[in-house]
């Protein structure tokens, strides 16, 4: 959001007399930059994606027996999808939650951690449910809730359309080909899943010096193409270097790409507000929506912490 030209006074900042940063950070080159180009890095120093890792495909019949475990969590599934509404939380708190509950109303408590299958279902259950909730502020709000619909709407800001409360009276037929299409993915991903599973796991194994430079090219060309500006591949390659220093240092590179999004959102509509209230910043904190917004901020910044405290206490009665 301070990349570009100045929303109210139209100067220009943090440019570095670079003209592709006028209208602020182009939003392809930065994707491919952090997801793609940093991750070949680290591809760098192995022999295959899957190196170390067991590759053996899965036969039908087993994937056949985690449907029917799925089934048994239908109450982490809807927990999950509640959780995937709450902004910030998505599929990493949802899968938690569900891990201690599967884990507490197992008869093999003591099999998870070894990579059990009632484990693993649990976790991809609550991780695939949390997905249609993360879409609901993500809509309604134009607030992510999860790193997944942080690319949801970067996609929906190129394309001019602005997600918020009156996204559904401005693209109802958008609006309901996206749930028509969730549906249609969940169907479609398991029948794809369940038959080329076998086939699919065998991509890891390929080799990084096939698989890279595949990856590679792809990323040149998509930078490249969105504006057939050349400046464009150096804007890649500088936030795939800044993603190596946030990814070593432990910084989520979606909470990244989720302020580089919302940031000239935020902006103009933060200082629309001080000019309506005279420059009374307390307009922030003493209006009911304002306040009711705080606390759900407050409510995403401790539900976690209660969540493992509480899942990490059911892990020690059980034992």
């Amino acid at each position: 959001g301070t990349v570009g030209l100045d929303y109210f006074l139209g100067v220009t900042r943090c440019t570095f007399g670079v003209a592709e940063l006028y209208g602020g950070v182009p939003q392809i080159p930065l994707l491919l930059g952090l997801f793609g180009v940093s991750e070949l890095y680290s591809l760098i120093f192995k022999k295959s994606i899957g190196a170390g890792t067991a590759t053996d495909a899965p036969d039908v019949k087993s994937q056949f027996e985690g449907f029917r475990a799925a089934f048994r969590y239908k109450k982490a599934m809807l927990i999950s999808a509640v959780i995937g509404v709450i902004p910030g939380t998505g599929a990493t708190i949802a899968s938690f939650t569900s891990y201690g509950m599967a884990r507490s109303v197992s008869k093999e408590p003591d099999q998870f951690g070894t990579g059990h299958y009632e484990g693993l279902v649990a976790t991809d259950t609550a991780n695939n449910a949390s997905v249609p909730g993360s879409i609901v502020p993500a809509l309604t709000l134009g607030i992510p809730g999860s790193g997944t619909t942080v690319l949801f709407i970067s996609a929906f800001l190129m394309h001019g359309m602005q997600p918020g409360p009156s996204f559904f009276s401005n693209y109802l037929p958008e609006s309901n080909a996206i749930f028509i299409t969730v549906i249609l993915v969940g169907v479609l991903a398991s029948v794809v899943g369940i038959f080329m599973a076998k086939y699919m796991v065998k991509i890891v194994s390929l080799p990084t010096y096939i698989l890279g430079p595949i990856i590679a090219i792809f990323c040149l060309l998509g930078a490249y193409i969105c504006r057939n500006k050349v400046n464009d591949l150096f804007i890649m390659m500088v936030f795939s270097i800044l993603a190596i220093f946030l990814k070593k240092y432990n910084y989520s590179l979606p909470a990244f790409l989720l302020g580089v999004i919302l940031g000239p959102i935020i902006e103009p509509n933060f200082f629309r507000a001080l000019a309506i209230s005279n420059n009374d910043y307390s307009i922030f904190f003493t209006r009911p929506i304002c306040i009711v917004l705080w606390l759900m901020c407050a409510a995403t910044l401790l539900m976690p912490k209660l969540i493992s405290r509480r899942t990490a206490k059911k892990g020690v009665e059980s034992k």
